[in-house]
């Protein structure tokens, strides 16, 4: 399947978001300001879904998570765990290797106050979907809420609520949640290192 069906980096279908690009493009001009493309081998058997570019992370470097504290906190744990190739840095983006393992985001534009409105998230579903379907991954592992719900009902899961930790099935994938790594929860204590490290190790063993 081509990356391309991934990705659009000349969508333009969610008009608020348009815009706020728009801005950050005047405002941040040496920033990426644009769609974002998912990171990782197109066929790892663990898929990762957050909610959308950081604006000073992804919209910043054009790569998935890479930039802010959210990136840094994750990939240092996926590096501990074995699924990144170095340690993490934010002098060089683009030299980083994932293992066995795809990063994408809900929704590929950095959004306005970092919230993402329905409708935005539906003018994005066919790009997730594209990722998740056919069910190929061994593992998904959602941060956040956002990303729960919304792998839940592209796999027709219901009735779930999400807590850290819990595992789902459907038929041979295995579907994490997990708090998203933001600055917020991590600061407030909601998610600490040990707590992400131990889901990822979880990860590992099941893919083993």
């Amino acid at each position: 399947m081509s990356p391309s069906v991934f990705f659009d980096v000349n969508c333009k279908k969610c008009p608020r978001i348009n815009k706020f690009l728009k801005v950050n493009r005047l405002k941040f001009p040496d920033y990426y300001n644009r769609p974002v493309p998912s990171i990782g081998p197109l066929h790892a058997d663990l898929l990762v879904v957050g909610l959308a570019p950081g604006l000073h992370g992804g919209n910043a470097t054009g790569q998935t998570f890479f930039g802010d504290f959210s990136g840094e906190f994750l990939f240092n744990t996926l590096y501990d765990i074995g699924f990144l190739e170095r340690k993490y840095s934010k002098s060089k983006f683009e030299d980083y290797e994932l293992i066995n393992c795809r990063i994408t985001n809900v929704c590929k534009c950095v959004p306005p106050k970092n919230r993402l409105l329905s409708s935005e998230i539906k003018n994005c579903s066919s790009y997730l979907q594209a990722e998740i379907f056919p069910i190929s991954r061994k593992v998904i592992v959602c941060l956040g809420t956002v990303s729960h719900t919304v792998v839940h009902k592209m796999l027709g899961i219901r009735g779930q609520k999400f807590m850290h930790g819990k595992i789902f099935r459907i038929y041979n994938t295995l579907i994490f949640d997990s708090y998203h790594p933001s600055k917020l929860n991590v600061n407030t204590g909601v998610l600490t290192r040990k707590m992400l490290s131990e889901l990822f190790w979880n990860v590992k063993y099941r893919l083993s």
